[in-house]
């Protein structure tokens, strides 16, 4: 989507500048983060596909019009050392951005594990006792031994590797929705920081200005950068 997009957001900023495209942009990226803030365990994949491609399409719209605003408006002669300060800011900021969300990440695992509703049948808290060869287990001793082992799960696991399969197909089934449901949350809150951060975006995208032909091809002359 992001491939498709890109040559119509490249031909709109020709026609009516930067500013509104990369805002479209934004917002639509917006858009696409609060509907994969939705998605839970049971959800349909034709969801998480569909805010996905939403996704893409925006950044099409966002990324590459920001970029060329940017260095259009850079003197011919100062081309080489504004390619390179962008490439070396845009790698450093998404490692440090994808760093800062993987911790919210992480940090979202015991949170959601206490507030994500647990209330395991009496048929799987039986079965429960008999594999932790605990004869007087309760629901909510259960309920605890999920949430530590969830909450000391890595944020590369998925929901079906946090809890390993026990050969009890009616406890394997609870702790898999159970850990879906916590992994779901701590994702859903996740893309609640990232659609606010993609909303604030919105608003530097107006001071995007039109590339200036005549300020660019006075190499000697100042000019003024827009700021990505």
């Amino acid at each position: 989507m992001a491939a498709v997009s890109m040559p119509l957001g490249g031909y709109l900023t020709d026609r009516i500048g930067p500013k509104w495209v990369v805002a479209t942009g934004m917002v639509l990226l917006t858009i696409g983060s609060v509907v994969l803030a939705q998605i839970h365990y049971d959800s349909s994949n034709l969801l998480v596909i569909g805010a996905l491609m939403l996704r893409g399409f925006a950044m099409g719209f966002a990324m590459m019009p920001t970029m060329s605003a940017a260095m259009a408006r850079v003197p011919r002669r100062y081309t080489s050392r504004a390619s390179s300060i962008t490439n070396t800011l845009q790698r450093v900021s998404s490692s440090v951005g994808i760093a800062i969300l993987v911790t919210i990440l992480a940090g979202q695992f015991t949170t959601a594990a206490r507030q994500t509703s647990c209330t395991p049948p009496v048929a799987v808290v039986a079965a429960a006792a008999r594999v932790l060869h605990q004869p007087q287990l309760t629901a909510q001793q259960y309920c605890g031994y999920l949430q530590q082992k969830i909450a000391a799960s890595s944020a590369q696991q998925s929901s079906g590797s946090a809890q390993p399969s026990t050969g009890v197909a009616v406890l394997d089934a609870f702790n898999h929705q159970y850990s879906g449901n916590v992994f779901s949350d701590a994702f859903d809150r996740t893309f609640v920081v990232i659609s606010v951060l993609s909303f604030i975006g919105v608003f530097p995208a107006f001071f995007l200005k039109r590339p200036d032909p005549q300020s660019q091809a006075r190499s000697g002359a100042p000019v003024e950068i827009a700021v990505a």
